[in-house]
């Protein structure tokens, strides 16, 4: 075979293997039945208390009436109409509602650090109600277990703080990209007992398709959380000085933004980006 059509399909695999596409939910993901939205959460308390503290955490639902509230509010009319039908769908599509105002209940007693008590608990708050919450918790459960049992391998992530992000100065789509993921598992011990969200004890995840996809359109270098893999769960740094890190990174990009505590229980495979590197290893620096 020619060199020139060995090269040409070398080429073709490498594009395969970066899956850089919008198809890949790396890049572009959307919240489904299979994936859970968390919200009025901070990115570095849930890492603190899942993965440094390894400790588990439940979920919180909302009251039916608050989220109707809540489309009446930040809704349209085309939405109020809809509300009863699926509501905590509809908020799922809400932009630029008050979290902080809505789930507070009055409360201002911060500890010395600042954070309200609902920041630094092992509830992690959600916009559903508490009948909605566990009908997808349970489809995520039985999807994970699902993947473990046919495939071997969890692709079961707690992703902390979104990219959100457009292909082109003209584009009017928004794309959202995890930054950073927390291997887990959705355990439940009977009937009476609620969900919990436990760290696997897998390492932590950094968005590989990201990294490309940046390099490889935007001539971007996306920073790194852990450029150490060994690196305890006690001793990882603060997310804040990551995510300053990505809005440096992004900052001549036009409407793009980071958002460090949108936080989304998900599934992400990639296992065909990490076959790239031992097949396309990078270029030894000189």
């Amino acid at each position: 075979m020619p060199h020139s059509e060995i090269n040409k399909k070398l080429l073709s695999s490498r594009k395969e293997l970066l899956d850089i596409g919008l198809r890949n939910n790396m890049l572009n993901f959307r919240l489904t039945t299979k994936s859970l939205r968390v919200v009025d959460e901070l990115s570095e308390e849930v890492l603190k208390i899942l993965y440094r503290q390894s400790k588990p955490m439940t979920f919180a639902g909302m009251p039916e009436k608050h989220l109707q509230q809540l489309v009446s509010r930040n809704g349209t009319e085309a939405e109020e109409d809809k509300a009863s039908e699926s509501t905590s769908q509809l908020l799922h599509e809400l932009e630029g509602v008050n979290w902080g105002e809505v789930l507070s209940n009055g409360e201002d007693d911060t500890e010395n650090t600042d954070k309200a008590r609902r920041h630094t608990d092992t509830r992690l708050q959600t916009a559903m109600t508490e009948e909605r919450l566990f009908l997808q918790l349970l489809k995520i459960q039985a999807e994970a277990e699902s993947f473990i049992q046919e495939q071997g391998v969890n692709v079961l992530f707690l992703a902390l703080g979104f990219l959100h992000w457009f292909e082109a100065d003209s584009s009017d789509k928004k794309h959202r990209a995890p930054l950073l993921l927390v291997p887990v598992h959705l355990k439940r011990g009977g009937s009476k007992e609620a969900f919990r969200l436990e760290y696997s004890g897998d390492d932590l995840v950094q968005n590989l398709s990201l990294a490309a996809k940046l390099k490889t359109d935007f001539a971007l270098e996306l920073p790194q959380y852990i450029v150490d893999g060994s690196t305890d769960a006690e001793e990882t740094p603060p997310l804040e000085g990551f995510f300053s890190e990505v809005e440096q990174c992004i900052s001549k990009q036009l409407r793009w933004s980071v958002e460090p505590n949108e936080i989304c229980l998900g599934f992400f495979s990639f296992g065909k980006f990490l076959m790239f590197n031992p097949i396309f290893p990078s270029k030894p620096k000189r």
